[in-house]
């Protein structure tokens, strides 16, 4: 929507019209009360009263837009991670599964520890050590 259309919109308005009159009234007064200048001072009128309306209307119509071209920004930006924290999950899972499964420890190719493990006595050894 461009200043005139929102120019042409704001003068459809009876309430805008009726500033407008009021204020039309108030220049002819201000400059005397002379007749023949009525098209002049309406016209100064509705500058005076519409063009800060317009510029009110665009400017929140220029935010909005950056609001909505904001929040898009936002939510590509937010998908983007969720894609790649549900292939990191995925990725996740696959290795807790692996983790989740029994297996053997690992065997030492060295020789046995150098501490040995005492023995276990028996009824036998205990004999014969007697």
């Amino acid at each position: 929507m461009d200043s005139n259309q929102i120019r042409e919109r704001l003068l459809r308005d009876e309430s805008i019209r009726e500033k407008i009159h009021r204020r039309a009234y108030e220049i002819y007064i201000q400059r005397g009360g002379t007749e023949g200048r009525a098209h002049e001072d309406w016209f100064q009128a509705e500058n005076e009263i519409v063009a800060p309306l317009v510029e009110a209307e665009m400017q929140r119509l220029a935010e909005t837009m950056q609001t909505a071209l904001d929040s898009k920004s936002t939510e590509t930006t937010t998908e983007a991670p969720k894609k790649t924290s549900r292939r990191k999950s995925a990725k996740k899972s696959e290795e807790n599964k692996l983790a989740e499964e029994p297996t053997e420890a690992p065997r030492s190719k060295s020789k046995k520890s150098t501490t040995a493990k005492p023995a276990r006595r028996t009824k036998k050894t205990v004999e014969e050590t007697l």
